[in-house]
């Protein structure tokens, strides 16, 4: 084996033992999960729901939060040869609304619940940000080319010192 083959051997199994090591910190940690009480709503409805939050000692934390998220996909075909073509997608952020539920403190060991209600905006296309210039006319064309319907998600964060918790992504319809 080459000195370069085992130096990239060595990174690669460095930045494995890096992600174990954060999923077994947020283990240690604790969970957050979000259970909701509908998954079909309509603009102007509530979404109505609680964030648990399960700790296995207290966490000094900056902010709990729950989190909508609009999400579309993009995929692009690039050709590059006569006989040769590249697919990519991404993952593009159009609506993202955060609501702290609880603030800067040591949250304590244990269950606890925290209950949410978010109002969906009754006209979702105007929250869409208006972006302007040269930039925004780019990322307006990337996104008229994609025709997959918004995704929406409600999602948990407590930001905390060291590692922090996030919860699975619970999927949600609005139409």
């Amino acid at each position: 084996m080459s000195p370069m083959n085992l130096i990239a051997l060595v990174i690669f199994i460095l930045i494995i033992l890096f992600i174990i090591s954060i999923l077994i910190l947020r283990k240690l940690k604790g969970s957050i999960k979000v259970q909701l009480d509908n998954h079909q709503f309509s603009p102007g409805d509530n979404l109505n729901g609680k964030v648990i939050l399960n700790l296995r000692k207290q966490v000094t934390g900056k902010q709990l939060e729950v989190t909508l998220i609009g999400q579309r996909k993009r995929s692009n075909t690039s050709i590059i040869s006569r006989n040769q073509t590249r697919h990519s997608s991404s993952t593009i952020n159009m609506f993202e609304f955060s609501l702290p539920l609880d603030g800067e403190k040591g949250y304590p060991s244990g269950e606890k619940e925290y209950p949410f209600s978010i109002k969906i905006p009754r006209n979702l296309s105007q929250q869409i940000p208006n972006l302007e210039g040269v930039a925004g006319m780019l990322v307006k064309s990337m996104i008229t080319a994609v025709n997959t319907p918004l995704r929406w998600y409600v999602v948990a964060h407590l930001n905390a010192s060291g590692v922090d918790l996030y919860s699975k992504k619970v999927s949600i319809n609005i139409y």
